[in-house]
């Protein structure tokens, strides 16, 4: 309910009265007492307290006449003028009366000396002043604020407190239940409060704490800055989100797969296995207790780990509301933008299948290039772009399907946007397809972040892959597939035959004549060819549509699918109608890594350049992937390509450990079954487990645990391999037309605007887009007109082919 305006006239935002918005902002803020939580020896119900001082305090720094002037005016460049000013800035001054208060708060329930309570005032007081920015190092916001390192700070205070309504101020400071303070007696101790309790009293307890520090903090400064992000934000947008959870029937993949399973075009050898596989996952919902919060689903590839892993949390999720009273969300990730699509359309048609398309409250998808709009009501009510901007970026949804980016750098982060949606992740069931593809250097750090964040947040984290990577140890995971029946699963898949010929010197052109020569003599068979690099899969796709020109070969399509080419055609080239998924006839696709995890293709001989084993075994998966074509085996043949170097050394370096421990454990290796393959996986993660270096999560732990968040963009999930700029193709007139609203969308003078209207059609712009190496001559051009390098129809003959896409011509675009 807003305040009576005859009592209270400072504003928060224009229209919006300043105490209504530290009144919303509290109470949304104090709803975390709502969360399940285990901090040792803390009560939820004094850290909702503090939660709801923390919102009340947040904004107290826009009492000052210089902000209020700044909301006023009406003139832009005046405007802007005024913003830039230092005396208009109003989070240090608030984050000083959110640690007074807080500290007021702690020391009146005795609880200053509390190994969790007695960081709540310094760590209020970063998450207040940075509530606007990234969070800095907290050590070093100390240091920042002593009058030797700052002497500007004092003055600028103090005419800042000179310039409040004292009569207003005290009146909102009354509506705060747990202090007396007064804007008086705050004034006469702001000095005392900075340089004895900030600077020397909170500087010599976080150097005491830094000597045995914990990830406790850390989950408690996110918890917290995580509430008030999402509740400042709500606010402002006057978003009211209900509580209330929306019923999810727990059994609603299980008529989908029954539907699937008694359709005779799917019918094969391997759905008897891929039945008994969910059926034993998800009946082992039922006996899952508090104590299991690492579980793992780990079965070979093609047996239907997507539907088994959602109808699985599905089940759990309803086990938890009856038994605990909440609703978990169930946050699905994966490594790659295009199996994300790809699985969130098997969960759309699973909803529709059971009568209802979903919508976002329901369920949403979450990536960088995700259409940002979010639909009610069946989808007939659509939220403006910054509100559904907002409601994406805080997955307000009770499904949310998203990347492994968007989850690891919300937790290991201090990037404002990412850690809106830090609590989201709390009480919640978190899948993670395809794990194996999280560089070895961040086990340990995920072994310590998920037991630690899953123990303390009531989160249960459901690890699922067909390569299990050795970073949990055996107390700290469940197996949701008993190891007596991955034997006999072992036992069961016998689809391919594995050849290793990695030994052998070979160059392009004569690994391009072995290709050649199998294509002829298996005449009936579907070929999976994947190389390490953009070039060397160009030179034995181009040698092959030779080859099969001159042969006339009816009835056999030839598919080349890269990075190289733009995301449309990529798509086309999976799905489309002429599509590999489609069409019925003979393929040959070339590729490169892309086709390795989630891609759903199925051929009958694989030939793979060197790479490491979790590499391998993704791309064997796709040879005779559903156990179609009972009467022979498929091939999956490794070889080592050489130019000047191995190629392998371009993607994965010369010395690394993956690189190294495949090496090992394929020397003196010709042949293998299938299982025999399989258990090699096990002997390969267990080798890079005992000798990997943990040096990297270790110090990022480090960072962590001392609050240094400027500290952690070490922490990369994806590397770059090289400085890139990106390419627009104006390939047809669809194309023609987005670039054009690009154009006139850059041009945009207002800012606000210019991200509402961007955001709505970067997924169309994207489509056109593809990221190259930053040497040729046309990368040049980026910043000036956009900043995106845009190649017209004129241009495109000399710069993307219709088959291979980007045309590499500079020497280090060559290599890649």
């Amino acid at each position: 309910m807003a305040t009576p305006s005859c009592l209270f006239k400072l504003e928060s935002r224009p229209g919006q009265l300043l105490i209504d918005h530290l009144e919303n902002t509290a109470q949304l803020c104090s709803e975390i007492r709502n969360k399940k939580i285990n901090f040792k020896d803390t009560n939820t119900d004094i850290l909702g307290d503090v939660a709801w001082l923390i919102g009340f305090t947040h904004d107290l720094g826009k009492a000052t006449i210089f902000f209020q002037e700044y909301l006023k005016e009406k003139d832009e460049d005046k405007k802007r003028s005024l913003r830039n000013k230092k005396k208009t800035h109003h989070g240090l001054l608030s984050s000083l009366f959110t640690y007074r208060i807080v500290k007021d708060f702690v020391h009146s329930k005795n609880l200053s000396a509390h190994q969790i309570y007695g960081y709540l005032p310094i760590i209020s007081y970063l998450i207040v002043k940075r509530h606007h920015g990234n969070p800095l190092n907290l050590k070093d916001e100390i240091i920042d604020i002593e009058p030797a390192n700052n002497p500007e700070v004092f003055k600028i205070i103090k005419e800042q407190l000179e310039s409040i309504d004292a009569d207003e101020f005290n009146r909102i400071l009354k509506k705060c239940p747990n202090t007396v303070l007064s804007l008086e007696e705050f004034k006469s101790h702001v000095d005392i409060l900075i340089t004895d309790n900030i600077c020397k009293a909170e500087k010599k307890q976080w150097r005491k704490y830094c000597k045995n520090s914990s990830l406790n903090i850390y989950f408690l400064f996110q918890f917290f800055y995580s509430a008030l992000l999402a509740a400042d934000k709500n606010d402002a947008a006057g978003l009211n989100i209900p509580n209330s959870h929306i019923l999810l029937s727990s059994d609603m993949v299980d008529k989908y797969t029954e539907k699937k399973f008694t359709n005779k075009e799917n019918d094969n050898l391997i759905n008897p296995i891929r039945k008994e596989i969910y059926e034993t996952v998800c009946n082992s919902a039922s006996s899952i207790n508090c104590k299991d919060r690492i579980l793992s689903i780990n079965v070979p590839t093609g047996t239907g780990k997507t539907t088994t892993g959602f109808s699985f949390a599905l089940k759990l999720r309803e086990k938890i509301l009856a038994e605990k009273k909440f609703a978990p969300k169930i946050i699905y990730c994966l490594p790659f933008l295009s199996i994300i699509e790809q699985n969130f359309d098997v969960f759309e048609n699973i909803f529709i299948v059971n009568g209802k398309k979903p919508d976002n409250r329901t369920m949403l998808k979450h990536h960088h290039l995700a259409e940002i709009s979010y639909r009610l009501h069946g989808n007939e009510e659509e939220f403006p772009t910054n509100i559904s901007r907002l409601l994406i970026e805080t997955w307000e949804s009770e499904i949310v399907v998203t990347t492994f980016m968007q989850l690891f750098h919300t937790l290991i982060s201090n990037k404002n946007r990412m850690l809106k949606k830090f609590n989201a992740i709390t009480n919640a069931i978190v899948i993670l397809d395809e794990i194996q593809t999280v560089p070895y250097k961040y086990w340990h750090l995920i072994r310590k972040l998920f037991t630690g964040f899953a123990e303390i947040f009531n989160t249960r984290f459901v690890f699922m892959t067909a390569t299990q990577p050795v970073i949990f140890r055996n107390s700290e995971i469940r197996e949701l597939v008993p190891r007596d029946k991955k034997k006999e699963y072992l036992s069961f898949f016998d689809r391919i035959k594995f050849h290793n010929r990695s030994d052998e010197k070979l160059d392009v052109p004569a690994f391009i004549q072995i290709v050649k020569k199998d294509i002829e003599k298996y005449p009936e068979d579907d070929f999976l060819i994947v190389l390490n690099t953009i070039n060397s899969s160009i030179e034995v796709f181009n040698a092959l549509k030779k080859f099969m020109e001159q042969k006339e070969n009816e009835g056999v399509k030839l598919y080349y699918l890269s990075t190289n080419i733009i995301p449309k055609h990529r798509l086309d080239r999976i799905e489309g109608k002429e599509g590999i998924k489609q069409k019925k006839c003979r393929k040959i696709i070339v590729s490169t890594q892309l086709v390795e995890a989630g891609v759903d293709i199925d051929v009958d001989r694989v030939y793979r350049d060197f790479a490491p084993f979790d590499s391998l075994n993704q791309v064997a998966g796709r040879c005779n992937r559903n156990f179609s074509k009972q009467h022979k085996k498929g091939d999956v043949t490794v070889f080592s390509l050489t130019n000047r170097k191995k190629y392998y050394q371009y993607v994965y370096g010369g010395n690394d450990l993956s690189i190294i421990k495949t090496k090992e454990i394929l020397k003196d290796v010709a042949k293998m079954t299938e299982k025999q393959f399989l258990e090699l996986g096990n002997d390969y993660f267990k080798r890079l487990a005992d000798d990997m270096a943990n040096n990297i999560s270790i110090n990022l732990l480090k960072q962590l645990e001392k609050l240094n968040f400027a500290n952690l963009d070490e922490f990369k999930l994806i590397e770059a391999d090289y400085p890139a700029c990106d390419l627009f193709i104006e390939i047809d007139v669809e194309a023609s037309a987005v670039w054009q609203r690009y154009i006139s969308i850059f041009n945009e003078a207002d800012l606000l605007k210019r991200k509402d209207l961007m955001d709505r059609i970067k997924a169309d712009l994207y489509k056109y887009i593809i990221s190259v190496p930053a040497t040729g001559s046309y990368c040049g051009g980026a910043g000036k007109k956009s900043e995106i390098v845009y190649i017209n129809k004129d241009q495109i003959k000399s710069v993307y082919d219709k088959d291979t896409g980007f045309i590499r011509k500079d020497p280090i675009q060559h290599v890649f």
